[in-house]
């Protein structure tokens, strides 16, 4: 239910609903191997973050999955700039600079 909500909240543009739900939701899904693909497409389509932090968590517990990370990264590129910034928030840094959809640099916060 929960994630029909967003999508009609997306829909017209209720951003603090958009919001509340990709909290709850990213707190109750449970991602695998099956289904992350399918939650990277949503997170791309309505640029939910909270989900991109929590497929971002799952993907640094499960490191066999590197080479479909890698597909994954080029096939969807706005998921892949949501979880650098992301991951850059996990680790400290504030700002990054995407200089072409192959190199991604990150700048610590001075």
């Amino acid at each position: 239910m929960t994630q029909e909500l967003l999508m009609i909240a997306h829909k017209y543009n209720v951003r603090d609903l958009v919001e509340i739900c990709d909290e709850y939701l990213s707190e109750s899904i449970h991602i695998t191997e099956e289904n992350v693909l399918d939650w990277i497409v949503f997170v791309e389509r309505y640029n939910t973050k909270m989900i991109a932090k929590s497929i971002l968590h799952w993907k640094e517990k499960n490191d066999t999955f590197d080479e479909k990370w890698e597909e994954i990264v080029y096939k969807y590129p706005d998921f892949a700039k949501l979880v650098c910034i992301m991951a850059g928030n996990l680790c400290q840094f504030n700002r990054f600079v995407l200089h072409d959809s192959e190199n991604i640099f990150f700048f610590p916060h001075k």
